[in-house]
């Protein structure tokens, strides 16, 4: 599941076992596992409208993908279909939202 939150501001920061809500309709909610991993997946890739390092091979952006798509528990979707995307906000992120 991807769970975006704020960098900074009010409020501590997304954990484990917190609610993440769905942006479109945040009485749609699901509750993260106090077991799992989160995984912090920003990187400054461009800066002053510069690239700052050539993009990677494509090899390497297939494994890349081969490997995090490995460690996705859950179902398989089926042959030709996506696998649906499980994705939520913060409840800070919600509420500068709603704000």
């Amino acid at each position: 599941m991807d769970v975006l939150d704020l960098f900074a501001g009010a409020g501590a920061p997304f954990r484990p076992g917190e609610t993440a809500f769905d942006p479109a309709n945040p009485q749609r909610c699901k509750p993260v596992p106090v077991d799992c991993e989160l995984v912090d997946c920003r990187e400054v890739v461009m800066e002053g409208g510069e690239q700052l390092q050539p993009a990677p091979p494509l090899a390497a952006m297939a494994d890349y993908c081969c490997a995090a798509i490995a460690a996705t528990p859950g179902r398989e979707p089926a042959p030709g279909q996506p696998a649906p995307l499980q994705g939520g906000v913060s409840r800070r992120l919600l509420t500068l939202r709603m704000s």
